[in-house]
């Protein structure tokens, strides 16, 4: 050993604890190199390496992994990508891989089994009698199972990871429609997962995709089914079409963030047709959805009157139909195309509509908050204190919220709202014109406790009120796109009015600063449509003449909102008007602005709006 090292090493034990100098032996440039290793380290070119993790000496010395390897417990293993697990001489997701579920050679029984998030689960299609596998991904028992009560039914289901199927699934399989799981001779009725009201749910055959309330006591045979991951948007797996090509007419609006079923659904009553959009995370399609996916190619239609989310009564609903898209009318007419109203009750056909990616929810916390686990909407879990309609809207707009609209509240009652009082509450819904009381009527919702359905049933859950009387409410809100910045300052007439709602979701709305000249409602809709936005409905103008819109003309202004008649002898399209701003505007009859009624056919000005909530 040098002088020099042996100066320091003397130095270092007069004050440091003592070193092991024997150990050093001096290099060429005098810094010391190890001679003997610690414990689970060996000595390799003069260095001590970890044989068990270095991938220059994997095992002993000698052993370089190749650069796609890197050395574990003393093993060189392909290296594994990110989310990966080398498992023996492979890489493995121990998320859902059979032989290495949650951990390398933990393997799961192949005959019943299959890995989900690193469990050993039942796997359905594994499990199903004789399967059977539908064009469109969804594998179903190939034959019924007995007859079960539906909660027995649904648990049967549930316990082999699968589900009871959704009614326009048993129709897309019956006998009339592809046949891909029914026969003529499969007569008896089957469970869906629709509920049709209280204590009631859909049975369809397969045989010819007839649907009949059944009560949940009675037993039915039934099926499960093993679908697809629908995921929390309304995508091609979720919208109904055609296999073979796309099941999706995307809409233009906002950024082409919605999509709309390419061909129509089984027909139902419009309870459990909303119902059914909102387990799929979906929307029952608007009359200016349907008009918006014809314009975008949807191409011929079936010529059959579909359900619309929007109520022309308090006991009709809107419905529409068309062949030739570019024929379409938002009128009535007496050929039974374009636009008619009809009980809610009826069986018609639908379509849903809904964002094409998730969402989330509305992303402000909301007291006492109630989220429906289909729409995502939220809504206050209790009744607010009651007041008159223009009170109600002032009083969920302050807290950055809407008043729903009927078909939006009936489907959080759906989704098992909690605490109904069976006290007729407040929606947004342009239901008509009470003439003895000379003023305009809204559509209203009732119900008790938190039931699985709502009928969608005049004096059963649903009727109307005059806008002056006082009533509680529930407030909803909305999903909001924080991709979504508006639409450009020449898409808007007169520019763009901006409308921030309160509170910190970050929700807004945009709108025409100037009137638009004088159209036909359906062709103002167009016009709306290809600018990227809708005609403003009663709720859009009340909210943004109260938060400021300038420039009230009072000419008289087309909404989106339809309507009839008590006697629902006429067909009309809702018109208000306001002068300047009226941050007291009411949307009641009278005053200096107020909300009247106009055949689709007039000719009469309107605004574009856009808004960045997933309505």
């Amino acid at each position: 050993m040098g002088l020099r090292s042996l100066a320091a090493c003397a130095f270092s034990a007069a004050i440091l604890v003592a070193t092991a100098c024997s150990n050093f032996e001096e290099s060429n440039d005098s810094t010391p190199l190890p001679e003997d290793c610690p414990e689970g380290q060996s000595k390799c070119d003069g260095t001590c390496i970890d044989t068990t993790s270095s991938d220059a000496h994997c095992g002993r010395c000698e052993t370089a992994c190749a650069p796609s390897e890197h050395c574990k417990e003393g093993h060189c293993l392909r290296q594994c990508g990110l989310g990966l697990t080398a498992c023996g001489a492979a890489c493995s997701d121990l998320t859902k891989d059979d032989a290495n579920c949650g951990a390398c050679g933990k393997a799961c029984d192949t005959a019943k089994e299959e890995c989900r998030a690193g469990a050993c689960v039942v796997a359905c299609k594994k499990v199903l009698n004789q399967p059977i596998t539908d064009p469109w991904g969804t594998t179903w028992d190939g034959l019924e199972r007995a007859p079960a009560t539906f909660a027995d039914a649904k648990a049967s289901c549930e316990a082999l990871n699968g589900r009871l199927p959704l009614p326009s699934e048993l129709y897309r399989v019956s006998a009339t429609k592809t046949g891909a799981v029914g026969q003529s001779s499969n007569v008896d009725p089957l469970w869906s997962l629709a509920p049709h009201a209280p204590q009631k749910h859909v049975a369809v055959r397969l045989s010819d995709a007839e649907p009949t309330p059944q009560t949940n006591d009675s037993k039915q045979f039934f099926r499960c089914t093993c679908p697809p991951d629908y995921g929390k948007s309304f995508g091609e797996k979720a919208c109904f079409g055609p296999a073979d090509k796309n099941a999706c007419v995307a809409l233009p609006s906002e950024g082409k963030r919605y999509a709309l079923d390419a061909e129509d659904r089984i027909a139902l009553p419009k309870g459990p047709a909303t119902w059914e959009c909102a387990f799929l995370h979906a929307r029952l399609a608007t009359p200016l959805q349907y008009l918006e996916a014809m314009t975008a190619g949807a191409g011929t239609g079936s010529g059959k009157m579909l359900h619309a989310a929007d109520d022309a009564s308090p006991a009709y609903g809107i419905a529409v139909a068309w062949t030739d898209p570019t024929a379409f009318l938002l009128e009535y007419t007496a050929n039974g195309m374009n636009t008619s109203w009809f009980p809610n009750t009826t069986l018609h056909p639908f379509r849903c509509a809904g964002p094409t990616y998730d969402g989330g929810t509305h992303p402000a916390t909301i007291a006492g908050e109630f989220v429906g686990a289909g729409s995502r909407n939220k809504a206050d879990s209790s009744d607010n204190v009651a007041s008159a309609l223009p009170g109600a809207l002032a009083s969920c707009w302050t807290r950055g919220g809407h008043i729903p609209l009927r078909a939006e509240l009936l489907t959080l009652v759906g989704e098992g709202l909690p605490n109904g009082s069976f006290v007729s509450q407040w929606t947004f819904d342009q239901t008509g014109y009470d003439s003895p009381q000379t003023q305009y009527t809204v559509g209203a919702v009732y119900w008790t406790g938190a039931p699985s359905a709502s009928t969608y049933q005049y004096a059963i859950d649903e009727g109307s009120l005059l806008k002056t009387t006082s009533r509680p409410f529930r407030c909803l809100y909305y999903p909001v796109d924080a991709m979504y910045s508006g639409p450009s300052t020449a898409s808007c007439a007169g520019g763009c009015f901006e409308v921030d709602l309160p509170g910190t979701s970050g929700a807004k709305m945009w709108f025409d600063t100037d009137d638009r000249s004088v159209q036909t409602l359906t062709d103002a809709a167009k016009t709306c449509i290809a600018a990227g936005g809708r005609v403003a409905s009663n709720r859009d103008y009340t909210e943004a003449i109260r938060a400021g819109l300038v420039n009230g003309s009072d000419a008289l202004l087309w909404t989106s909102d339809l309507q009839s008649e008590d006697s629902n002898t006429y067909f009309y399209g809702s018109v208000l008007h306001w002068s300047g701003t009226d941050a007291q505007y009411t949307d009641l009859w009278g005053g200096s602005g107020d909300q009247r009624r106009a055949a689709p056919s007039a000719q009469h000005a309107y605004r574009c709006m856009w808004t960045n909530e997933l309505r």
